[in-house]
Formats: structure tokens, sequence, C-alpha cells
């Protein structure tokens, strides 16, 4: 199941986010997704590594991060075998 197969799992706060991504406050909100940044899909090329978040499809607010976070968690659960 889903479960056996997250490896890791690190919950993120505005702390965090300034931490790794150096934006003040830890504020959410990626490159625009327009053609001129070629917004970025959640599928990376590498198997089992997938990407979401404000920077990735569609981006750019809670409502839509959670909603890149639905459509990855029902890709990678259509991806697991069925036994």
């Amino acid at each position: 199941g889903l479960s056996q197969a997250a490896v890791l799992c690190k919950p993120g706060t505005p702390v965090t986010f300034q931490f790794y991504t150096r934006r003040p406050g830890g504020m959410v909100g990626g490159f625009a997704q327009t053609s001129l940044f070629n917004g970025r899909g959640p599928s990376t090329g590498i198997p089992n590594l997938w990407l979401v978040g404000d920077s990735v499809f569609p981006g750019q607010s809670t409502a839509a991060v959670t909603l890149g976070g639905m459509r990855v968690a029902t890709a990678v659960l259509q991806a697991i075998p069925v036994k």
C-alpha cells in the first residue's frame, strides 16, 4: 500500500520555507505559471520522484498546492501495481 511505499515525509512551516527558499518571511508563491516561465509539471523523469509546491503547476496558492498534492497522490496511487 501507499504507507509502505512512502519513504520520507517532512512537514514545512513558514520558518522552513524561509530557510530553504530564502523567501522573506517564508512567503509562498513561485514563478508565475505562464509560458514565459514554462510551468513545470509534477513528473521529474526520475522513477518515483514527484514534485508538488508553489513553483509546480498549478502552484501559487494554498488551494493550488493542495490541488497539486491531490493530483500527485492520485498519480502515485495509480502507479502502484494492484496485487
